[in-house]
């Protein structure tokens, strides 16, 4: 199994636009973010009575959040991709001809897909902690 997932990681990395269209779509989400909607959510925050010095910290934090929810899910979208193409082309069926059951072969496109999460949402959470605390002097 550890050869699939193996191979499941390495047809992932050969396909260079599944990595930048992943760090891509954090980028655009996080200008969209601070180009429109900051200042608007913070005014909003300390209109609502969270009256505080750290009205910013809070929303930005919180756009962080949000936005390392959606890159886990759209990372694990391109190993499910590489599934559906295997499903299609008949490769799943090359596999059952090892002595490897069919629940073994899914669960192997399911680790794939948590180890690329997981390492994307990483570097995301690393270059957004490091855009916060060299770009914005208040942190």
């Amino acid at each position: 199994m550890i050869t699939l997932v193996y191979r499941h990681l390495k047809l992932f990395l050969k396909n260079l636009a599944n990595i930048v269209l992943s760090f891509l779509s954090s980028l655009v989400i996080l200008s969209l973010y601070f180009l429109f909607v900051r200042d608007f959510t913070i005014k909003a925050v300390g209109d609502y009575g969270f009256i505080s010095n750290y009205n910013d910290l809070f929303v930005d934090r919180l756009m962080t959040s949000g936005l390392l929810i959606v890159i886990g899910a759209t990372s694990v979208l391109s190993i499910i991709f590489i599934f559906v193409k295997d499903h299609y082309s008949g490769v799943v069926k090359d596999f059952l001809v090892t002595p490897v059951s069919y629940i073994k072969i899914v669960y192997s496109y399911f680790f794939a897909a948590f180890i690329v999460s997981m390492v994307i949402t990483l570097f995301v959470y690393l270059g957004i902690e490091l855009f916060f605390c060299f770009c914005i002097s208040r942190y």
